[in-house]
């Protein structure tokens, strides 16, 4: 589900809100003797979305030899971003690779990500992570081993147009048959994975548990001239049986797109900081030194410090800055400006990291400094976007935080500028979430909610309505369901679409009830293809899961299908009569191979 917060950030994962810091091109760093100032660079913008469900109890089951009974988990992932890959100097082979803009994922495994890793591509054309030197984290090798086995073309023989490898991904070694179609475009099918070769974190350290390869196609496209991957476009469906027991069913798309890197804006990396990254010096020689309460000098001083204590242990660096600042909440503010006019000094792993720290402190003084970078002119568009995205996460805001927030939304919308109009919607979508923070006043909650329910009622254009309507789904609240079912009808199309969505958004069983008790009022087929694209994001009910399967049998709508297939096929191992509807489809002689692929992504076909 997404939780919308702006063109530039965030997404929830699994379990809760997820919002990570967008990156804008930097200033200009002088050159070092340890870094190189342009270093060549490739880049790809990246997505990766996951859906499919985890046998908790199966597990548990397996793992503790007794029953144990866990309801099944829904697994729901959308992570995006540009993944770098700069060349070293010393080793022409061998790339550091980096993720940019990363969303959608949790902010400390964001941080986690943000740490450069070592690559090699080998002489067949392989990717491989370079861990002789470094270890890194599973997040890390997870994504990356994923990305990088799809961004690979393993070949021996370049005049063959059909052949075979074996080749590793994150889950594991895997068997592949590439048939190359052109100059430009080559198909690539995983046939299997090799059993006892797969990870074991994979495989949940279940004795005896087998994974299935159910379906697996990249289609690739070459630069001719360069001999590089452009773009790849892949699906991939598995599952995890134990015995009898579906473990889990996953099915993953991913697409990889070559994009352009303005070398002069981007942070450069030495092997010498990429081994800073990864030294895990003997925690025993730190133990006194981390006990010892902070003092800085400067701003400097603040930012020096940290860069060293996260490699030495990143938990404790955090927690130290977060106590400093409560203690020194004026600092805030200090490292705030210090940050505006030193972008191009401070690594995007500090970066993230401080803007973590100060956003946990939560004092007044810190919210207020916030309210006041989103809002002058005088400071950078990042660290303006960063204090809107990172006041998400405040648990208990200040009516301070709230003025500035709106501040920006009233005074940005008409500014003329993109990016100012980008700043007014991230506002107002922060705003939203504020209204049912975890520890939010009883006052601020109601005078917030009634002015958003205001300017919704007073707004001027459908473009207005809409983003009050997408911004107050945010919150999650009950309360906003009934409010989103009259906007349901309305002369503006847009808007209608904005009110269906929102209803999906607040990711609760009434509103969803509500959204398909809606949907049978609407007439127009455009609108019906996007309220039921918005369905394929709503939990489900016993009640949209009827509905969806009696709909699926009377359109005619190839858009609205597709969508009612994707979401009776999100929670076909939860619901038989999604499964029983779309094995029905499947029967229809009249169906076209790309609707019989859509629903082969999660049911096998009966023999």
């Amino acid at each position: 589900m997404i939780k919308k917060i702006g063109l530039f950030a965030g997404v929830v994962g699994v379990a809760a809100l997820l919002v990570v810091a967008i990156m804008q091109p930097r200033q200009e760093s002088a050159s070092t003797d340890s870094t190189p100032s342009h270093p060549e660079i490739q880049a790809y913008q990246f997505e990766l979305n996951s859906s499919g469900s985890l046998n908790s109890g199966a597990i548990m089951s397996a793992l503790f030899n007794s029953p144990v009974n866990a309801p099944l988990q829904r697994i729901e992932e959308n992570i995006s971003g540009i993944i770098v890959l700069q060349h070293t100097d010393a080793q022409p082979t061998k790339r550091i690779a980096y993720l940019k803009m990363l969303k959608g994922t949790d902010p400390e495994i964001a941080m986690e990500l943000a740490k450069a890793v070592l690559v090699e591509k080998t002489n067949n054309g392989a990717w491989q992570l370079d861990e002789t030197e470094f270890t890194y984290s599973e997040p890390q090798r997870d994504l990356l081993l994923n990305l990088f086995s799809k961004l690979q073309v393993v070949r021996d023989d370049e005049s063959a147009s059909i052949w075979q490898t074996t080749e590793q991904d994150n889950v594991g070694f895997y068997h592949a048959t590439y048939k190359q179609e052109d100059a430009k475009h080559l198909e690539r099918i995983k046939t299997d994975y090799l059993q006892g070769q797969t990870r074991s974190q994979t495989m949940f350290d279940l004795p005896n548990s087998i994974l299935s390869l159910k379906e697996s196609v990249d289609q690739i496209t070459l630069n001719v001239h360069t001999t590089l991957v452009d773009s790849v476009v892949s699906t991939q469906r598995i599952e995890i049986q134990q015995g009898s027991e579906r473990v889990m069913e996953l099915t993953q798309h991913i697409t990889l797109t070559a994009t352009r890197v303005d070398k002069k804006l981007e942070h450069s990396i030495s092997m010498d900081e990429l081994r800073a990254q990864y030294q895990q010096p003997q925690r025993a020689q730190h133990a006194s030194q981390r006990k010892q309460a902070l003092s800085f000098d400067s701003n400097s001083d603040i930012v020096t410090w940290f860069s060293k204590a996260i490699i030495a242990d990143e938990d404790q660096a955090i927690e130290q800055l977060t106590a400093w600042f409560r203690e020194n909440p004026e600092q805030v503010r200090a490292l705030i400006e210090y940050m505006n006019t030193h972008l191009a000094e401070i690594s995007d792993e500090v970066d993230l990291r401080l803007w973590y720290a100060m956003t946990e402190s939560g004092t007044v003084e810190a919210q207020q400094a916030f309210a006041d970078a989103m809002s002058k002119n005088e400071f950078d568009l990042l660290i303006r976007t960063r204090a809107i995205v990172y006041s998400h996460d405040f648990v208990r805001p200040t009516q301070g935080l709230i003025d500035g927030l709106w501040w920006v939304y009233e005074h940005k919308a008409n500014d003329g500028s993109q990016d100012e109009k980008e700043l007014s919607s991230m506002a107002l979508y922060a705003l939203g979430s504020l209204i049912n923070a975890n520890e939010v006043d009883e006052q601020i909650q109601h005078s917030l909610s009634k002015a958003m329910l205001r300017r919704l009622d007073t707004a001027n254009t459908e473009e207005q309505a809409s983003e009050v309507l997408i911004a107050l789904s945010n919150s999650r609240m009950p309360r906003f369901i009934e409010t989103f079912e009259q906007y349901t009808v309305n002369k503006s199309d847009r808007v209608v679409a904005s009110a269906f969505e929102s209803l999906a958004n607040l990711e609760l069983p009434d509103a969803t009830d509500a959204l398909v008790d809606k949907l049978d009022s609407v007439e127009s087929e455009s609108l019906r293809e996007n309220a039921t694209k918005s369905l394929v994001n709503a939990v489900p009910t016993e009640k949209s899961i009827q509905w969806a399967s009696s709909r699926l049998n009377l359109t005619q709508n190839v858009s609205e299908q597709g969508n009612l297939i994707q979401y009776l096929g999100k929670y076909s191992s939860d619901y038989p009569e999604a499964e029983k509807s779309l094995q029905q489809l499947l029967k229809q002689p009249n169906l076209t191979l790309q609707q019989k692929r859509l629903i082969y992504r999660y049911v096998a076909p009966r023999q």
